[in-house]
């Protein structure tokens, strides 16, 4: 879609043909830009006094909240309109209370906007990922996304090239140790890096390129839903992520710390790092440690801590790196 018209006429099938409207939704939004969209949506489907809830944060004081507020109001439907936060607290909150829930992302910066896992924070602002309910439609309007900061696109990016890896990880763990897989799972994770991976000579705010990078990440959220679990699309390049998050909170996005993961996994696995390192570079993706705001000593310890982050068989854990050559493929790769 298009305009802000094109989403909020789809939007109004959608939900007419679950059964709902007016009082039985909730419209759950973040602060700013996206309570701004939200609004032009509801204005344009001429809701009088729609029930819009705002969150600020995605941790468990604000699930609390967002649960109270939906069970005391009897709501059945969650319309999220926002940011991955945004979205991940909604469908967290719909497969607790069994309810519906509609994807409406303002931007581009991770497979959640579809995915059946949110990542809400502790109240030590410790990151966990948590089984939630996929989404019952995800729109997007491409006019909208198109005007959301770059940096998040490339994040967006990160996320999604990082598939190729993981994929190759869920291959490794089924060679090794006879782990089950999903055939049509896995094709279809491939299928969504493949979206944007062809696509080299775009610009990344050329509306065709943003569209391919939205089915991607649909496409990726899917592809887990698929399987039962994330591993078409997570893993050592979100090991890796999640060991940065546990040790050096707070200092990149997640996409971005997965992209340099995603380089590092595909040398380890002998495969063609250079071509995706290209590519992120091409689109100004990270790929140093300074970019993700990491000295050289704290991103050999996050590569090192990775293996012990979640039981998940993956390249990490069959070459079992020590400093010395962590260090040195953190060298080879120019990530150091």
């Amino acid at each position: 879609m298009r305009n802000v018209q094109e989403l909020s006429s789809q939007l109004k099938d959608i939900l007419q043909s679950l059964g709902y409207w007016s009082k039985s939704i909730l419209w759950v939004t973040g602060v700013y830009n996206s309570k701004k969209y939200l609004e032009s949506i509801v204005k344009e489907l001429t809701i009088p006094k729609p029930d819009i809830y705002v969150v600020g944060n995605n941790d468990f004081s604000a699930v609390s909240n967002l649960n109270s507020v939906l069970t005391k109001n009897n709501k059945k439907c969650i319309v999220s309109v926002g940011s991955g936060k945004v979205i991940d607290i909604s469908k967290y909150c719909a497969n607790q209370l069994n309810i519906e829930v509609i994807s409406i992302p303002t931007t581009l910066s991770n497979d959640g906007i579809s995915s059946p896992v949110s990542v809400l924070m502790d109240h030590t602002n410790k990151k966990h990922s948590l089984p939630s309910r996929i989404p019952n439609a995800v729109l997007i309007d491409l006019t909208c996304v198109l005007k959301s900061p770059t940096r998040l696109l490339r994040a967006g990016i990160g996320d999604l090239i990082s598939n190729i890896t993981a994929v190759k990880d869920w291959q490794i763990a089924e060679r090794d140790i006879k782990e089950d897989i999903n055939d049509f799972s896995l094709l279809t994770s491939i299928t969504a890096a493949n979206y944007i991976l062809h696509l080299y000579e775009l610009e990344i705010h050329n509306e065709k390129f943003i569209e391919a990078l939205a089915r991607g990440l649909i496409l990726s959220g899917i592809s887990m839903e698929m399987s039962g679990d994330s591993r078409p699309a997570s893993g050592s390049e979100h090991k890796f992520s999640h060991a940065i998050d546990n040790l050096f909170p707070n200092r990149a996005l997640h996409g971005e710390q997965v992209a340099v993961g995603t380089i590092l996994s595909s040398y380890l696995q002998e495969d063609d790092w250079r071509k995706v390192k290209s590519f992120f570079t091409r689109f100004g993706v990270p790929v140093r440690a300074e970019e993700i705001g990491l000295k050289d000593g704290e991103i050999i310890s996050a590569l090192l801590h990775a293996t012990h982050v979640r039981k998940r068989y993956t390249i990490l854990e069959k070459v079992n790196l020590d400093e010395k050559m962590a260090r040195d493929v953190l060298k080879r790769t120019g990530i150091i």
